[in-house]
C-alpha cells in the first residue's frame, strides 16, 4: 500500500504515460532494494482469521507494534491501518484481506521479503528478490533477459500465462520451453549477481540466495508441485498442515 498521494491529473495518451513513470526513474547509484511482503496472520489454535477488534486482534497487535517500536500510526476513521518509520520510510500496512504488508526500507544488499512471493518459505521468499535483482539491476543481464523474450508473440505470452498456474516448468508455448527458459533466466541472474560483488562475512557473494531456484529449476519441482505432493500424501487431505508448513 503505497502512502503517496494520488495525482488528480488524467492521463490522456501513452506519451503522458510514459513520461509519469520516467519522472520516477533515479540515477543508477541511488538505485536500492525496497522489500515488501504479505503475511497472512491467524490463531495458531484452529487456524482461524484474527478480527481487527479484540484483545487479541488486528487492533491490538498494531497498538503493540506502536508500544514497542515507536512507528507512526495512521488512520481510516477509527481504524489504524499503517504504522510507518518516519526516519526509513519502512512501513507496515493492513491490506483488505486481513494481512499485515511489510514495505522495509531502501537499501542496497538485502534479500529478506518480496512481493510476489507471499506465504512461501522465508528462502524462497529471499530467491525471488535476489533473482530479479540480478535481472534489473544489471545492464547486460537485463539485455539479455530482453533477448530471451523479445521474439515471443502476444498468443505465446497468453498462453504461457494461461498454463503456468496448471502446468509449472512444463508448460510450453510452440518452441518455448519454460523450463528451459527459466534456467536461462535464473544463468542471466547469476552473472548480474556476480557482478555486483557484495559479499557476506563468509566470502559469498549474492548468488548463494539463488539456491532454491536452482533446486526447482534442476528438478522441475516447484514450490506448488511439492506442496500438491504433501497435500495427496503425508499430509493425507489435511490442509490445516499447511498453516504450519509455511507459517515463520
Amino acid at each position: 500500500m503505497s502512502l503517496s498521494m494520488v495525482s488528480p491529473s488524467v492521463i490522456e495518451n501513452r506519451n503522458q504515460l510514459v513520461e509519469h513513470f520516467d519522472r520516477g526513474c533515479k540515477p543508477r547509484s541511488d538505485w536500492r532494494i525496497g522489500t515488501e511482503h504479505e503475511k497472512f496472520t491467524f490463531y495458531r489454535e484452529g487456524y482461524r482469521p484474527v478480527p481487527y477488534e479484540g484483545t487479541n486482534g488486528i487492533r491490538a497487535l498494531l497498538e503493540g507494534l506502536i508500544a514497542l517500536i515507536g512507528w507512526e500510526p495512521y488512520y481510516d476513521g477509527a481504524h489504524i491501518i499503517i504504522l510507518k518509520d518516519l526516519l526509513t520510510g519502512a512501513a507496515i500496512s493492513l491490506e483488505p484481506g486481513g494481512q499485515f504488508e511489510l514495505s522495509g526500507a531502501p537499501v542496497q544488499t538485502q534479500y529478506l521479503e518480496m512481493r510476489g512471493a507471499d506465504v512461501g518459505l522465508q528462502a524462497e521468499i529471499c530467491a525471488l528478490s535476489a533473482f530479479w535483482t540480478g535481472i534489473l539491476y544489471n545492464n547486460d543481464s537485463l539485455e539479455n533477459a530482453w533477448e530471451l523474450v523479445r521474439s515471443w508473440c502476444a498468443e505465446q505470452r497468453l498462453a504461457l500465462r494461461h498454463d503456468v498456474p496448471t502446468h509449472g516448468l512444463d508448460s510450453k508455448a510452440g518452441d518455448i520451453d519454460l523450463r528451459t527458459v527459466a534456467a536461462q533466466a535464473l544463468q542471466m541472474s547469476r552473472a548480474g549477481l556476480k557482478a555486483r560483488a557484495n559479499h557476506d562475512p563468509d566470502g559469498n557473494d549474492e548468488q548463494v540466495y539463488l539456491a532454491p531456484l536452482d533446486a526447482v529449476v534442476s528438478s522441475g519441482m516447484t514450490q506448488a508441485d511439492r506442496l500438491i505432493d504433501l497435500y495427496k500424501g503425508g499430509w493425507q487431505g489435511d490442509l490445516t498442515r499447511f498453516f504450519e508448513h509455511s507459517a515463520f
